[in-house]
C-alpha cells in the first residue's frame, strides 16, 4: 500500500498554523496538509456561531507598527476589514474610568484626595527609579516604578492576578515591559491632553482594524485560500502518535473516530509544547519532560448572554473591581 506522503504537515489551525500554511502557499508548495482537532479553525481567535449570533471569545482587535503583518491581515480580510473607533473602559469598585486616562474622568471617579495620594506616590516612585533605589525583579516592582505603589494596588494588581491566577510577584518584568511597552503615566497624560499625537504607545491606540463578522473571520478567509489552492484543511483530526521513521515523522491520528497514517518530511506544531512531547513517540530527556510538565496553561472561560436591548457602547469593560469574579 502506498504511503501517504507530504513534505509538510502543520498540526493546528489556530493563527500561528494557518498563517504558515498560507506562507507557504504563497512561495509555491503544494504537498501540505494542515489538520485542526476542532470543527472550525481559528483556535482562540475563532467565532462562536449560535442561532443568528456570534460570539468572539476575546476582543482580538488588530493594531500593529509591522508593515508587513499589516498589508498581510488587510489583503486577506480586503472590505472586510472595517476601522473600529475604540471605546474602552475600567469597572472600579462601582465607577467606571476611561482607559486611555482621562484626567478629569480619574479625578471625579477617585476624588481629590486619592488623585492627590496617587500622584505623590508617582512622584515618589519616580524619584527613587532616578536615583535608582528602585529593585526591579518582577512586574509589580516594574509597575510600581512606572505608575507608583498606589496606582498600582487600585488598577493593576486585581486585573491582573484575576487574569492569571498568580501573585503579580511570580510575573517576570519582562512580561511587563513587552504587555505595557511604552506606557506610563505621564505618557497617559499627554495622549490625555494631545489625542492626535502619531507617537502613541500601542496600549493608547484610539482607532483598530476588525474583520466585519468578529475576529475568526479571517481565519476562516485563510481557510477558504487555502482550500481554493487544493490545500486540505482536515478539521475534526487529532494527532495521537508521532514518531520519526528513517528521516521522516510517521503521524497517526484521529478523523471522526476513523485512524489515518500519513508520513511527512518536516512537522509544523503549532499547539502548547506539552501536547507534542505527549504525542511525540521519542527518548526525550527527562529534564525536558520535567519542565514541561511543569508549564502551567491557563483556562478561558466566557460566558455569552443574548440580550433584547443595547447595555453600552464599549468595545470591552475592563473589569478591576476585586469583589467581581470575572476580567473582562
Amino acid at each position: 500500500m502506498k504511503k501517504e506522503y507530504y513534505e509538510q504537515l502543520i498540526i493546528g489551525a489556530g493563527p500561528a498554523g494557518l498563517t504558515a500554511a498560507y506562507e507557504l502557499t504563497k512561495a509555491g508548495e503544494k504537498n501540505f496538509l494542515v489538520l485542526e482537532k476542532r470543527n472550525q479553525v481559528g483556535g482562540l481567535a475563532a467565532t462562536r456561531v449560535f442561532k443568528d449570533f456570534r460570539y468572539d471569545i476575546g476582543p482580538h482587535r488588530f493594531f500593529t507598527k509591522n508593515k508587513e503583518i499589516d498589508d498581510l491581515f488587510l489583503e486577506v480580510l480586503g472590505d472586510d476589514a472595517i476601522k473600529v473607533n475604540r471605546l474602552t473602559r475600567i469597572l472600579f469598585k462601582g465607577t467606571y474610568f476611561n482607559y486611555p486616562l482621562s484626567p478629569f474622568n480619574a479625578l471625579f471617579g477617585l476624588g481629590v484626595l486619592n488623585s492627590i495620594i496617587i500622584l505623590f506616590s508617582y512622584i515618589s516612585a519616580r524619584i527613587k527609579s532616578m536615583l535608582k533605589l528602585n529593585e526591579i525583579n518582577n512586574f509589580e516592582d516594574w509597575v510600581v516604578d512606572k505608575f507608583g505603589k498606589k496606582l498600582y494596588m487600585n488598577f493593576f494588581k486585581n486585573y491582573t492576578e484575576k487574569v492569571w491566577g498568580i501573585d503579580c510577584k511570580d510575573i517576570g518584568k519582562d512580561w511587563a515591559s513587552q504587555r505595557i511597552k511604552g506606557l506610563s503615566l505621564m505618557t497617559a497624560l499627554r495622549n490625555a491632553l494631545f489625542p492626535n499625537s502619531k507617537n502613541k504607545p500601542k496600549s493608547l491606540i484610539d482607532t483598530f482594524y476588525y474583520p466585519k463578522l468578529g475576529a475568526g473571520m479571517l481565519w476562516e478567509k485563510f481557510e477558504s485560500i487555502l482550500v481554493n489552492n487544493n490545500i486540505e484543511v482536515m478539521k475534526e483530526s487529532e494527532v495521537v502518535n508521532i514518531t520519526k521513521e528513517s528521516g521522516d515523522f510517521k503521524i497517526i491520528f484521529r478523523n471522526k473516530n476513523i485512524f489515518k497514517t500519513v508520513y511527512a518530511k518536516h512537522i509544523f506544531f503549532s499547539n502548547p509544547l506539552l501536547q507534542f512531547i505527549n504525542i511525540f513517540d521519542n527518548k526525550t530527556p527527562e529534564n525536558v519532560i520535567e519542565a514541561a510538565q511543569n508549564l502551567r496553561y491557563r483556562n478561558h472561560i466566557s460566558v455569552h448572554l443574548c440580550i433584547n436591548e443595547k447595555l453600552f457602547d464599549d468595545n470591552w469593560i475592563y473589569v478591576h473591581s476585586p469583589d467581581l469574579k470575572v476580567a473582562r
